[in-house]
């Protein structure tokens, strides 16, 4: 529920309704009633939290095959309205020069994320936790960021973390970036880790202040990363471990990522045929 609604406050709307389909397995089975009770509870957290009514849903129960039952899937959506659409943010990168912001806390992620699937979790790591009071202090940063045109455009991160994020936005706006992101003991937590309630937005140098003001009194972390321009996306990495020699390296270091922007569109526009064996896996 906090990622729907945060994908209707980027947009600069206020979330007004939300309506659901809960999945879950054979209620009769102890285990799979307790995830249905406590999925239940988490709705009612969030729309109290958020101020969001649920008007309606349904549910599907008995999700099973002799393989087992399906995990306890809540499928969420949220409708929201914009007052004006002059005020309309898109995820995508519209100036060079232009400076991209993280808003929000970059905290523990990997743990269930697209990137632990992949490559593995981080020793130190753990599950993703959610605040939803600093949620709702994200979605009021952006709604008003949106509605003064504070905003240059605006972009939730979720699936795929930072990197991801910031590489749609790149791609989406046909414009490169050259950003400096701080890193602990597990470049990939900072880089790909999936914790909630942050954005990345970019904004008119001369509007920074602006923007560090509106978080600041809202209590939202707002961190300069770096600006948009070129052809290529670029993110060196700072920290504790960031860069090390080749025989030193583990979980604790990364090189930066450089990559051309024709190239990680082509890998971002190929995924779905790469899956289906339409293309190689080289991409070639």
């Amino acid at each position: 529920m906090a990622e729907c609604a945060r994908n209707v406050a980027v947009t600069g709307a206020r979330p007004l309704g939300i309506t659901n389909c809960l999945n879950f397995g054979d209620p009769g089975v102890p285990e799979a009633y307790w995830q249905l009770a406590e999925s239940v509870r988490g709705l009612k957290d969030a729309a109290l939290a958020l101020g969001i009514p649920i008007t309606g849903g349904n549910v599907s129960l008995y999700n099973e095959s002799p393989l087992g039952r399906i995990a306890p899937t809540a499928q969420i959506g949220v409708v929201g309205v914009l007052d004006d659409i002059d005020h309309l943010l898109g995820p995508a990168f519209r100036s060079a020069g232009d400076l991209v912001v993280l808003l929000g806390e970059t905290g523990p992620g990997l743990v269930g994320s697209a990137y632990e699937r992949l490559a593995g979790a981080a020793p130190e790591d753990r599950p993703p936790s959610l605040e939803l009071a600093r949620e709702l202090a994200l979605h009021e940063v952006l709604r008003r960021a949106a509605a003064t045109r504070l905003l240059e455009s605006a972009q939730d991160v979720s699936g795929g973390g930072l990197a991801v994020a910031i590489a749609e936005s790149a791609i989406w706006g046909d414009l490169g970036v050259d950003l400096q992101v701080a890193v602990a003991l597990a470049p990939a937590v900072a880089l790909f880790g999936e914790s909630p309630s942050r954005a990345v937005v970019s904004v008119k140098p001369e509007r920074w202040p602006e923007l560090a003001r509106l978080a600041a009194g809202r209590r939202v972390a707002c961190r300069r990363l770096g600006r948009v321009g070129g052809d290529r996306l670029r993110i060196r990495l700072q920290g504790v471990g960031a860069t090390g020699a080749a025989e030193e390296r583990g979980a604790g270091v990364a090189d930066e990522l450089d990559i051309r922007l024709p190239d990680l569109r082509r890998a971002w526009e190929q995924a779905l045929p790469r899956v289906l064996g339409e293309v190689p896996a080289s991409g070639s």
